[in-house]
């Protein structure tokens, strides 16, 4: 039986956020302020704001994509730790998803570092690159909600994410970090590079043999 870190994730992210909604201390020392961690070298901010969430509605929507995407590219991993390929998979997954909140906060970090009123928080870069990590690795998976009756490829879902994530960072109504979601899924486009490089002519293959 494989024990999957995904479900982990979303455990600990879940229990961070919640006690978060009512704890403005946690959400204080944890939140991610470009200026605190640029010039006080509180350098963990980049990392730990992946466990905060602005509302119940942020947390939910993440953990769910999580959750549909998330065990597709464990699955995969273990598969190339089986081959030989790679080995730890495990460790692969984790180092992955964490440096994935890093790398997709790294632009709002050089572009607000002076600005000590700017926070944001939200695992949602991470969330995106899991999400096109998993759509080249994974092509031919599909995702159903009880409201949309049939199922929706998964790399429609993956575009309806960007133009969300667009259209809401715009908006700029909130302290998510909505153009974190295009560095993440950026980085979670090439990271299969390291993985197992041949993973996109089969990605190519199976998208251009459904159209």
């Amino acid at each position: 039986m494989t024990f999957y870190l995904t479900y982990l994730i979303i455990l600990l992210t879940s229990l961070a956020s919640a006690q978060a909604f009512n704890d403005a201390k946690i959400n204080s020392d944890l939140i991610f302020n470009p200026h605190k961690t640029w010039h006080q070298r509180q350098w963990h901010r980049l990392f730990s704001h992946g466990l905060l969430h602005a509302n119940w509605e942020h947390l939910i929507f993440n953990m769910l994509t999580l959750y549909f995407f998330g065990t597709g590219i464990e699955n995969f991993l273990k598969m190339l730790d089986a081959a030989e390929i790679i080995h730890f998979w495990q460790l692969h997954y984790l180092f992955f998803y964490i440096l994935a909140i890093g790398v997709a906060s790294i632009s709002t970090l050089f572009k607000h570092k002076d600005n000590r009123w700017y926070n944001s928080l939200g695992a949602s870069g991470a969330v995106s690159a899991v999400l096109f990590a998993s759509i080249i690795v994974t092509p031919g998976i599909e995702i159903m909600f009880f409201f949309i009756p049939i199922p929706i490829p998964g790399w429609l879902f993956a575009l309806l994410y960007i133009a969300y994530s667009v259209y809401m960072g715009r908006r700029g109504i909130d302290n998510i970090n909505h153009d974190a979601h295009l560095l993440g899924a950026i980085f979670g486009l090439l990271y299969p590079l390291v993985w197992f490089p041949q993973s996109y002519s089969i990605f190519w293959s199976h998208l251009t043999g459904a159209f």
